[in-house]
């Protein structure tokens, strides 16, 4: 794992998956956890397949959304190669997200129950 950055006690690192994907990780540190030790608590994830550059997962936890994480993610995954590309297969906060940040935007394929 690479550590990419540190914003507002977020930490972002970047990692080569067994399944052949780039994933950006975002956690924070719980100061004296459990046990008086520190832990690592994931608060966002992006990963994208490294031949097609397709995100296949973006994610990050309700209580961090809307502070820019995800965002955070897609400008870090500009320095790979491929960078990440939008999905065909996304939910509607996915289609929202993915306006916001820019890029290509497939058509979206047909699926039952989109949020």
């Amino acid at each position: 794992m690479t550590a990419l950055d540190n914003v507002n006690d977020i930490q972002f690192d970047h990692a080569v998956s067994n399944d052949n994907h780039h994933v950006i990780t975002a956690t924070r540190t719980i100061r004296g956890g459990s046990h008086d030790e520190d832990e690592d608590e994931v608060v966002g994830q992006l990963d994208w397949h490294r031949k097609t550059g397709r995100i296949a997962m973006v994610e990050v936890d309700p209580a961090f959304q809307r502070q820019g994480i995800a965002t955070h993610m897609h400008k870090l995954g500009q320095e790979f190669s491929p960078t990440p590309q939008h999905s065909n297969d996304r939910t509607n906060k996915g289609t929202a997200w993915a306006k916001s940040v820019g890029g290509k935007l497939p058509r979206l394929k047909p699926a039952p129950g989109r949020d």
